[in-house]
């Protein structure tokens, strides 16, 4: 009586009732509710239809974490980038071997974060979050060959040691001494940086024991 008369809404939530979960999930696809789709098909542990059903409901984050339990990185991180995880979705483009479309993630992460300094005031939290952002686009451009993209991104995080390296790999002899040159003077940042600069220093210095090529921060 339901379909006959159109009415697949209701045929859904009687299906549902009945647990034809199979039928419910096709009603209310017919009747234009994908999210209540997503939800029967994931009762039925139809865990990838699912996710595709939340993506066009517009729920990314719900469609990510599934795909992402999935491994399937590639398409959780285009959903978390959907959904404004931006920092996510450039985590998983590493692992999906796309460390080109992270490191321009996380670039405009940081442009972000210092428009917003600009007559602000800036937190130590997200000081420490610019400083992990630069060192990630370090790592990510050492890992793609681009040693003169990488240098100024671990200059600004204060891995001296590796934006010397960079410039070197770059042909830039004299930029990787004066960054050798400015480790010999200390430095007295602690007023304007906090805690944020020494724990970045500390990754740095367990950073610089990868091996050439690889990216340090995403091993695990």
């Amino acid at each position: 009586m339901y379909l006959k008369g159109g009415h697949y809404d209701l045929a859904a939530r009687l299906s549902e009732e009945m647990d034809d979960l199979p039928n419910a999930a096709l009603y209310y696809l017919k009747s234009g509710d994908l999210a209540a789709a997503g939800e029967v098909e994931l009762k039925q542990d139809n865990r990838e239809k699912a996710a595709w059903m939340f993506n066009k409901a517009g729920q990314y984050s719900r469609a990510a974490e599934l795909l992402e339990a999935l491994d399937q990185h590639a398409a959780a991180a285009e959903n978390y980038r959907k959904g404004g995880f931006r920092d996510k979705a450039a985590i998983l483009y590493v692992k999906a071997g796309k460390e080109a479309l992270a490191a321009s993630i996380f670039e405009e992460l940081i442009e972000e974060l210092t428009r917003q300094e600009v007559g602000g005031f800036r937190s130590e939290a997200e000081r420490a979050m610019l400083l992990k952002y630069h060192r990630y686009c370090g790592e990510l451009h050492m890992k793609l060959d681009r040693p003169e993209k990488a240098a100024p991104h671990f200059e600004l995080a204060l891995m001296y040691d590796q934006a010397a390296e960079a410039w070197q790999r770059a042909g830039h002899t004299e930029k990787a001494a004066d960054q050798e040159n400015s480790q010999i003077a200390p430095i007295d940042c602690a007023p304007a940086c906090g805690n944020a600069e020494q724990l970045n220093r500390d990754a740095a210095r367990r950073s610089s024991h990868v091996p050439r090529g690889r990216t340090g921060l995403f091993i695990r």
